[in-house]
């Protein structure tokens, strides 16, 4: 979350407080529900519900939105659940309303004017579950684009963790030969970790992307699903610098909770839980066009990877908020402006990627790094943020605003330098603002910026940049057009933008993905 979005959520909390009585409600129905069949309330039991299901229950959630009755609204009976319609629609259709009571005294459903109440896209009350993906079939997903990419890297890895058991053992003759001799040094394992600490590096180069998250659903089995395989790996292993990572990790777990004067059990500090706390901060991305789940998407991803006296490990850099089919692509503008881009205005654009890689080098075991990747990555997100500009423009003649790559062309340095008002045009200051609008309605999402540790390392574009697997749901239905989701105007210019930039053409660059083997 950038400063920007933490002030206004923090001004929002200042001017609206929930009251000791709403909160108490609130939880109350949290906590007990009307049975159906004794017409009682009942506690609610929640023991059982494992963390997809809690994700798959967020979902649900997310496709409802508070409204404020413009008139007196009616709840009629739609074919699959209720639905709500302004009182004069209804009776104009002749349609059945909803009741509420029992016997003679039921009475007709209705929502005063002013009245708050909940619905989703479809003017529905209720949910009606098909945001839910049955675990078979994301554990086919994950199995079949993760699976084969992760062992074809392990595999190639392999020469190396065996070069690395031999370095130790001669380093062990070392210590041995010096011990003898009276002297002392440091210990084998350190010595042969420090020689083989980029195997550890590599054996954590795996990216896995969701770029319609949700939840997190996906995203919670990938990581228990790399953990599972990777623990699989090492254990064929004496000895190797991962988990001697993963030691050095749980003591410093142990020594942070004992400075604050606290005991924790070591034995729950176990490598498997280690493990799958470094996949998830190094190898997981996530995409979600609505910021509230890629909130939710954190919280089920925090609940999978909990690591006793640990704190919780930051995401941000890796779960977005953003359209996954929209975003501009840094070669095409370079070539446009006829400049060289890198040594000029995008010379930030490298040193961000060197922060990002920092905040996912960071371990977040102590609330020290976390704070460290914090500051990283607002320092990292300062530096995109003008480059982000220049592509939030020149996209946004793909949607209506004529002339905006030609002002991106003619105002470079004043878009970077964010002094757009300060253009005396009134016709080019104007298009910079909706390019602006647009990129705040349509949530533009430029992949190469968003993530640069992907596509750049420290000195240039990587030959082979992009994520290494793709997961998420497929498209079981075709799209349809309702008038109450999406507009058609709105639905042409997209496909016309797809046309000529191919969906997720620059995040994936021919990797594999989810699509290939339905």
């Amino acid at each position: 979350m950038d400063s920007t979005t933490e002030a206004a959520t923090a001004r929002f909390l200042l001017n609206y407080k929930i009251t000791d009585r709403q909160l108490a409600l609130g939880l109350d129905r949290m906590t007990r529900d009307l049975d159906e069949k004794r017409h009682d309330l009942v506690m609610i039991d929640y023991k059982s519900l494992g963390v997809r299901q809690l994700g798959s229950i967020y979902e649900g959630l997310l496709e409802f939105k508070l409204r404020v009755a413009p008139e007196t609204m009616a709840v009629v009976r739609g074919k699959k659940t209720e639905e709500i319609m302004p009182l004069a629609e209804a009776t104009a259709k002749k349609l059945p309303l909803a009741k509420e009571g029992r016997g003679k005294e039921a009475r007709d459903k209705h929502i005063a004017k002013g009245e708050v109440y909940l619905e989703n896209d479809r003017r529905e009350r209720k949910a009606t579950g098909s945001y839910y993906t049955p675990d078979y079939i994301v554990k086919y997903i994950v199995e079949n684009t993760v699976g084969p990419v992760l062992k074809e890297k392990l595999e190639a890895l392999r020469p190396a963790f065996r070069q690395a058991e031999l370095t130790l053992q001669a380093e062990k003759d070392k210590a041995e030969a010096l011990r003898r001799q009276g002297r002392s040094g440091d210990t084998p394992e350190n010595q042969a970790y420090l020689r083989h600490k980029a195997v550890s590096a590599a054996f954590f180069d795996l990216k896995v992307l969701d770029p319609a998250m949700g939840s997190g659903h996906f995203l919670v089995e990938a990581v228990d699903y790399i953990t599972d395989r990777m623990t699989d790996f090492l254990t064929g292993f004496k000895w190797n610098p991962v988990v001697h990572e993963l030691t050095a990790t749980r003591r410093e777990i142990q020594s942070a909770m004992e400075r604050q004067g606290v005991t924790i059990d070591a034995g729950k500090l176990i490598d498997l839980n280690l493990l799958k706390r470094h996949v998830l901060k190094q190898c997981i991305y996530g995409v979600d066009l609505n910021p509230m789940a890629v909130e939710l998407a954190k919280v089920s991803l925090w609940l999978d990877c909990f690591t006793l006296g640990a704190p919780l490990s930051f995401l941000d850099h890796h779960m977005k908020a953003g359209n996954s089919l929209i975003g501009g692509n840094v070669a095409e503008v370079h070539d446009a402006l006829s400049r060289d881009l890198f040594g000029n205005q995008f010379a930030g654009l490298l040193s961000a990627t060197s922060l990002m890689q920092q905040v996912g080098n960071l371990s977040d075991i102590t609330v020290e790094e976390v704070t460290e990747s914090q500051t990283a990555y607002r320092e990292a997100f300062d530096a995109l943020a003008p480059f982000k500009r220049l592509l939030d423009v020149w996209i946004s003649e793909h949607f209506g605003n004529k002339g905006a790559q030609f002002a991106v062309s003619t105002y470079t340095q004043a878009i970077i330098e964010n002094r757009a008002s300060e253009v005396k045009n009134p016709a080019d200051r104007a298009r910079l603002e909706t390019a602006f609008s647009l990129s705040a309605s349509k949530r533009f999402f430029h992949w190469e910026l968003e993530f640069p540790e992907v596509f750049y390392d420290q000195t240039q574009r990587k030959a082979d940049g992009g994520f290494d697997a793709v997961i998420g749901n497929p498209p079981y239905d075709v799209m349809e057009k309702e008038e109450n989701e999406i507009r058609s105007q709105d639905l042409d210019q997209l496909m016309l933008y797809l046309e000529k930039n191919p969906l997720f053409a620059p995040a994936f660059g021919g990797k594999p993905n989810f699509l290939d083997f339905l």
